[in-house]
């Protein structure tokens, strides 16, 4: 069960990264825009 946690918290940190790098491009060209949003 604990695996499956931290296996979570990674996956969970790496999409706080990937949005970070999303924001970064946005305000870079302007052109990206996150589907999430």
């Amino acid at each position: 069960m604990d695996r499956i946690e931290e296996d979570m918290d990674k996956i969970n940190a790496d999409m706080k990264e990937a949005e970070k790098n999303l924001e970064g491009m946005e305000k870079c060209c302007g052109i990206c825009v996150c589907p999430c949003n």
